[in-house]
């Protein structure tokens, strides 16, 4: 039985090499990769903060049955209680952060800065070329 390995197949060195998906389109225009690139990153910024939502919610979950299952042991008790409090922080903090984002973006002028569609063509400088 005769196999053939990728490394010993030819591979021309005169081609270009293409991206992966979306970013892989020969026709992908400066504007079209701008728009491509603010909707990813507002896709990766809205999954994360989803994300952190739901993990300290489970912790949240997680410690409450801890309390319960603590059986009134002191240390144990304690234990979820810091878990519960951590969680809650952690909670606020990451809702807050969006909100403060958006309230620092607003007083400094900016606008929404969590809309990068809107922010990624001011950062060129001269008139917008995607228009």
């Amino acid at each position: 039985m005769l196999t053939t390995l990728i490394a010993q197949l030819p591979h021309p060195l005169n081609q270009t090499i293409n991206g992966i998906g979306p970013l892989g389109d020969p026709n992908l225009t400066k504007c079209n990769s701008v728009t491509l690139l603010a909707s990813t990153l507002s896709s990766i910024i809205g999954f994360i903060t989803v994300l952190a939502f739901v993990w300290f919610t489970f912790q949240i979950i997680v410690a409450a049955i801890q309390w319960v299952a603590s059986g009134g042991e002191k240390a144990a008790v304690q234990s979820a209680q810091q878990r519960i409090t951590h969680s809650i922080i952690g909670l606020v903090i990451s809702v807050a952060g969006v909100f403060i984002v958006i309230l620092i973006s607003n007083i400094l002028g900016i606008g929404n800065i969590l809309n990068l569609l809107d922010i990624f063509p001011k950062l060129v400088p001269g008139p917008d070329p995607c228009v």
